[in-house]
């Protein structure tokens, strides 16, 4: 690279045959571009030009179209080309942290804010999600359950809530300044980036086992991970570096001079889900047959407020709401495989279940 400053403050990998298999995608805030390039830092290429003070990027749900925020307040997307650049929302301060989840809808917060938002990937339906969350500087949802987690940067806190944020609850609470944060959805952990101990450390979604993954020469920030190849992705000191989950391995992908980076996201990150595959009799729930070939049958003990299965890339095959206290579900039209339900009561808790299509 040229002996230039340059601001870069978003970045991302991405896995599809489409573009390359696991580019990566970055912004540069000085020059108000998003690029691409491979994911050995080769094959540079400048996909969106002419933007404001980027901050984050992330896919939609089928790793067809490319969401960013920046300080002008709007949230924006365009097609995995950079074309078709179009304005989904509008805000009156700077939009901070976006994230999209498997069930179409968006997370975001706007910088000097305490809340966090959710509307439709259209922008519709724009409503408040949780009060009082801190200073969000990172936020995943757990695509199985619905859970949201997010840290809180000033109060040095990481928190989870349901999808109807009901019951926040505390997951880790040390007073750092705690950044980003990713969900290994598969093993229930949490990454999460510290800034007060140059640390990125990892812990079980209960707050328990809390270790090391790498120690870091500069301020740790934004962070990504790739389930398929066990590989964590992060920024540090104007530098981005890839790592196995288990802390081995360490390589560094960039280095800028004089660059500023964040917001780093890798759109195919897995879905976690539970390893046994048999008919369901578990806290008020059935759901057989299980492997299903025509149909799939629900009953519950408490009415069920909505239904969604997910396939292996976490995309919505269905989803229905308000379900009462049985549901048919026809199967015979979907492929063959692996596929994630979801059931969530009338009181917000979460049931998720592999099943199996023959």
């Amino acid at each position: 690279m040229k002996d230039q400053v340059l601001f870069i403050f978003a970045i991302l990998l991405f896995q599809n045959a489409n573009i390359a298999q696991s580019n990566i995608f970055w912004a540069d805030r000085a020059l108000g571009a998003i690029l691409t390039s491979d994911n050995t830092g080769a094959n540079v290429d400048t996909l969106v030009l002419g933007q404001t003070a980027l901050r984050r990027l992330r896919f939609d749900n089928d790793n067809t179209n490319l969401y960013w925020t920046g300080g002008d307040g709007v949230l924006k997307r365009s097609d995995l080309n950079g074309q078709n650049v179009t304005s989904v929302l509008s805000v009156s301060t700077e939009l901070n942290i976006v994230e999209l989840s498997g069930s179409g809808r968006i997370y975001f917060t706007e910088t000097g804010d305490d809340m966090i938002k959710v509307c439709e990937l259209d922008g519709s339906n724009l409503d408040t999600f949780v009060l009082g969350a801190g200073t969000v500087q990172g936020l995943d949802v757990d695509e199985t359950t619905g859970h949201v987690f997010w840290t809180d940067f000033t109060g040095g806190a990481i928190y989870m809530t349901d999808s109807l944020a009901n019951n926040v609850t505390t997951i880790y609470d040390n007073g750092e300044s705690l950044f980003d944060l990713q969900l290994d959805f598969s093993k229930e952990h949490i990454y999460f980036a510290n800034r007060s101990s140059n640390t990125i450390n990892r812990i079980n979604y209960d707050g328990s086992d809390f270790q090391t993954i790498v120690s870091t020469t500069g301020q740790p920030g934004a962070l990504s991970l790739n389930l398929s190849l066990e590989e964590l992705y992060f920024i540090s000191n104007n530098q981005v570096f890839k790592i196995n989950l288990d802390g081995t391995s360490l390589e560094m992908l960039h280095s800028y001079n004089g660059a500023i980076l964040a917001g780093i996201c890798n759109p195919d990150t897995g879905i976690g889900v539970p390893t046994v595959v048999e008919n369901v009799e578990v806290d008020d729930y059935r759901i057989f047959p299980n492997p299903s070939f025509e149909a799939l049958s629900i009953s519950s003990k408490l009415p069920m407020h909505t239904i969604s299965v997910l396939d292996l890339q976490g995309r919505v095959v269905l989803r229905r709401s308000n379900c009462g206290l049985t549901e048919e579900i026809d199967t015979s039209i979907w492929e063959s495989g692996t596929y994630f339900l979801n059931i969530q009561n009338d009181s917000g808790e979460v049931l998720s279940r592999k099943i199996i299509k023959m």
